[in-house]
């Protein structure tokens, strides 16, 4: 009598949990954005027993990583290996991380040359660290130390004119008010 009391409770206790599970469907899955949460749903979708092997194959492939649980769930569903395609970039390369390495390199040695007292070398290496920043912030920094090395109010003018509101901006509207 106690184990089929217990029985019964069990059922009744587990029943719930089993019918609150949520299930997936391929399209549901498959009109998520491209995302972490989305491997983990595709990861979800792939362990149903509901999911068919064509499914999986196609619905892998949209995964944005393939960790250690998606592809074993992969091949216990298909029986396959996966790996995603290489991605190839079109156009032309980005070496924009070098111009910058470049210009820091260029900075770092102008404000070197300041404490040594060297202004006119260090114009230099501010102008070419101008040149060779992408970013407005860089941009108004070298114009706010080509200005210190040269006292060109050229420079000051220019910096001025920057629409990006950061400290070099702020001292060239303070350095152009105490000129005029």
């Amino acid at each position: 009598m106690k184990t089929i009391l217990f029985t019964v409770l069990f059922v009744l206790l587990l029943t719930p949990s089993t019918l609150l599970a949520k299930t997936f469907d391929y399209w549901a899955v498959h009109n998520m954005p491209k995302s972490v949460e989305k491997d983990y749903y595709i990861w979800r979708f792939l362990s149903q027993k509901t999911t068919t092997k064509a499914e999986a194959r196609k619905i892998i492939y949209e995964a944005s990583r393939l960790n250690k649980k998606l592809r074993t769930v992969y091949r216990k569903k298909t029986g396959l290996n996966v790996e995603l395609p290489k991605i190839k970039a079109t156009g032309a390369v980005d070496n924009s991380w070098r111009k910058r390495s470049k210009a820091n390199k260029s900075f770092k040695h102008g404000l070197a040359l300041l404490k040594q007292k060297k202004p006119k070398q260090a114009t230099n290496y501010f102008e070419d660290a101008r040149q060779n920043y992408k970013k407005r912030y860089d941009i108004d920094k070298s114009l706010f130390w080509l200005y210190m090395s040269t006292k060109d109010d050229n420079y000051i003018k220019l910096l001025r004119e920057s629409c990006h509101v950061n400290i070099y901006t702020l001292m060239a509207a303070d350095t152009i008010s105490a000129i005029s």
